[in-house]
């Protein structure tokens, strides 16, 4: 090693030969330009034509039953007993909870046998009457103490009921507010009921939006669709909004009270531009997209229009065939060149 060293310390001029001579060959067998070629990065493109566009704008809606029942207690008491379970099917006139009424219930028990035992008496005294062993006076005095039995059974039941949370209709049991032994006061709600048989849609409408929305218009949640079925122009006077209901169809698997976003279509357009949205970034707070120009990107503003969806609307900055990156701009600078991406159909054996 020492002997080459000294060989080239010697022979400085022999070096420098040696290295021209390396820069030439390299020169003369690199690629032109001097520099490697660049690598076509592979994108997704869409070619730009013309077609329908719809505008849908995002609201949020609540989901409730057709029909929702809040049981409140008409008196004060205590919770005796919850008879139902929570999220089960209730049929209409269960007793799904009551209060501890004390004498109320053997008070109602006594009524209820008594004319048990009045219409038996009213019964047999036909029996004789019609066999001429009864008068008529007896038995319309027999007929009289059956109906003041009842009428006293009534107002005993209604009193008695007051303690009693009954199901209205069939429906799903809600969650009890109060737990056996609590004390519930008069008005407080004890349980709901929510109707089982479909939800409805209640969308807030901002008061701007409030005239683009109208029966009949198609609402978009996930992948399914539904209709609006009306619309209340009434604006709230707290929110200052206004509401549209739809039909829940059972394919959404919603449940009553939650909350969801969907959106509602509510203009739509023929023969423009559109591009989807994720086309479209911005620079400087401007909309841009990249188009391919002779195999390299090329940056360009546009002004948009309609917003869909998943597609907005371009009024100005591209022409009909032009082909336009769909994502991936964050590796993608003008002049970079790039190459659209063409999937490979395989063929079918056999």
């Amino acid at each position: 090693m020492s002997q080459i060293y000294s060989f080239i310390r010697q022979r400085p001029i022999f070096l420098v030969s040696l290295l021209v001579i390396i820069a030439g060959l390299a020169y003369h067998f690199w690629p032109a330009g001097g520099m490697p070629p660049e690598q076509p990065f592979v994108v997704e493109v869409e070619t730009v034509a013309k077609g329908p566009l719809v505008k849908s704008v995002k609201f949020l809606a609540r989901v409730s039953s057709r029909q929702e029942a809040f049981l409140a207690s008409d008196m004060k008491g205590t919770l005796k007993g919850i008879y139902v379970e929570e999220g089960k099917p209730v049929k209409k006139g269960t007793v799904m909870a009551e209060l501890d009424n004390g004498e109320l219930s053997r008070e109602y028990d006594h009524a209820k046998e008594r004319v048990k035992n009045a219409e038996t008496q009213y019964a047999r005294a036909r029996q004789l009457f019609e066999a001429q062993t009864f008068s008529k006076t007896k038995l319309e005095l027999v007929h009289d103490l059956m109906l003041r039995a009842k009428t006293e059974f009534e107002q005993v039941q209604k009193r008695y009921t007051k303690s009693q949370f009954i199901a209205p209709f069939d429906g799903i049991c809600g969650v009890f507010k109060f737990r056996p032994g609590q004390t519930v006061s008069e008005g407080d709600i004890v349980v709901s009921l929510n109707d089982a048989s479909g939800f409805i849609l209640n969308i807030d409408i901002p008061e701007s939006l409030l005239a683009e929305v109208q029966p009949g218009e198609t609402i978009h949640y996930m992948d399914d669709e539904a209709k609006v079925a009306s619309v209340q122009h009434s604006l709230d006077p707290e929110s200052h909004m206004g509401i549209a209901r739809a039909d829940v169809p059972p394919t959404w698997k919603l449940s009553s009270g939650q909350m969801v976003s969907v959106f509602i279509d509510v203009e739509s357009k023929n023969g423009v531009i559109s591009l989807p949205r994720t086309a479209i970034f911005l620079k400087d707070g401007n909309p841009f997209v990249y188009k391919i120009v002779e195999g390299k990107a090329e940056l360009e503003g546009v002004e948009t229009g309609l917003t869909g969806k998943l597609r907005v609307e371009i009024t100005e900055g591209l022409n009909e065939g032009d082909k336009v990156i769909l994502k991936g701009q964050e590796n993608i600078w003008p002049t970079r060149a790039v190459k659209e991406y063409v999937e490979e159909k395989k063929l079918s054996e056999g």
